[in-house]
């Protein structure tokens, strides 16, 4: 077994990725392993990892040439790495890793992709940052660090780094929360995400009393909670716009109860009651819609509606929608004229300018 590696031995090896060393090692030349761009790995055998550090370490008149990060592997565990700027081995520390949540994402730290919970391993004295991005859909919730909650802004809830700077002698642990993207708050200028309406109405009653210009919720929301926006809004006036572009879920139930915002709402299912507001389009596929008051410019129903009141500029009735109407203001009415729509002869007899298509 080799006992001495003379200075420059594997200098400007440019393939050499890792080495296995036998247990009788007792000196390593200068420089021996310098130059050599891809050694990032050094296995040692069973118990020597303290020796071999010792060994293998050096000074600026003694450099043994290892590159800056690279680690010594006992057992395959990293028991040490390699601080170029001391030319020392120091003892391995770790972050402890841990991915939560019902959304997706993944942490990339120093070349290394986590999908997760694993352990990190890290040497002391050196800086590592941990990328965070989120997959399509989701948001970064959270991040706790050794415990301690990190405060995130819109900035950094689709796309945060964190950096662990000159790392001591402490192991630590990250915790990263990624969540279905369900509700989001706008301001006019930037975006906040949230996965319930409790917290997205917390926040936007602590930080936009008066201001808030959109609110969306934009997947499916399948609580058999009704999801009510009376009481939410300190000034109903500031909220320009509601979007619910997407599923109500099969339980599920919107309430739409006043105030002077747009709302564009897209209903596949679940139950919808509007008793204000204004909407700008109203699409309903499937799932029942009540239509109490409000104003709404179009409505396209290819379900089950009832439209009690309210002003509504366009009403489209597919053939597959059955419809109540009790006295709402309708001005344009487009009626399919394959189905006996007999509970529409408020529109025929109110005014209202109708035609049916496919009648002829």
């Amino acid at each position: 077994s080799v006992t001495t590696i003379v200075g420059f031995a594997f200098c400007y090896a440019n393939s050499l990725e890792q080495i296995t060393l036998g247990s009788k090692l007792t000196s390593v030349g200068w420089a021996a392993f310098s130059e050599c761009p891809k050694l990032m790995r050094i296995n040692v055998p069973t118990g020597k990892s303290s020796t071999y550090a010792t060994i293998l370490s050096g000074s600026e008149d003694d450099e043994k040439g290892f590159n800056n990060g690279c680690l010594m592997y006992e057992n395959g565990v990293p028991t040490y790495g390699y601080v170029a700027s001391t030319y020392k081995w120091e003892p391995i520390k770790t972050i402890e890793l841990t991915i939560d949540g019902n959304g997706t994402g993944q942490v990339e730290c120093n070349g290394e992709t986590y999908t997760q919970n694993s352990t990190i391993y890290v040497i002391p004295s050196l800086s590592y940052t941990l990328t965070l991005t989120p997959n399509s859909g989701s948001f970064i919730k959270s991040v706790v660090v050794d415990s301690t909650n990190i405060e995130l802004s819109q900035s950094n809830s689709e796309s945060f780094e964190y950096t662990f700077s000159n790392i001591t002698s402490a192991d630590h642990t990250f915790a990263v929360t990624f969540q279905t993207k369900v509700f989001e708050i706008y301001d006019g200028t930037s975006s906040f995400f949230f996965d319930n309406l409790q917290d997205a109405v917390s926040f936007a009653q602590q930080k936009y009393p008066s201001t808030l210009v959109q609110l969306s919720l934009f997947v499916d929301y399948t609580s058999s909670t009704p999801v009510s926006f009376e009481d939410v809004w300190f000034d109903y006036n500031s909220l320009k716009t509601l979007n619910v572009p997407i599923n109500l879920g099969q339980n599920s139930k919107l309430n739409i109860l006043g105030g002077t915002f747009v709302a564009k709402v897209t209903q596949n299912s679940g139950s919808l009651v509007v008793n204000g507001g204004k909407l700008s389009s109203l699409v309903t596929n499937d799932g029942t819609a009540t239509i109490n008051d409000g104003t709404i410019t179009s409505i396209t129903s290819s379900a089950d509606i009832t439209i009690q009141g309210g002003n509504v500029t366009t009403l489209k009735l597919n053939n597959s929608s059955t419809a109540t109407l009790g006295t709402p203001v309708v001005t344009n009415a487009i009626l399919d004229a394959d189905k006996d729509y007999t509970e529409l002869e408020y529109i025929e007899n109110s005014g209202t300018q109708y035609i049916k298509t496919g009648y002829y």
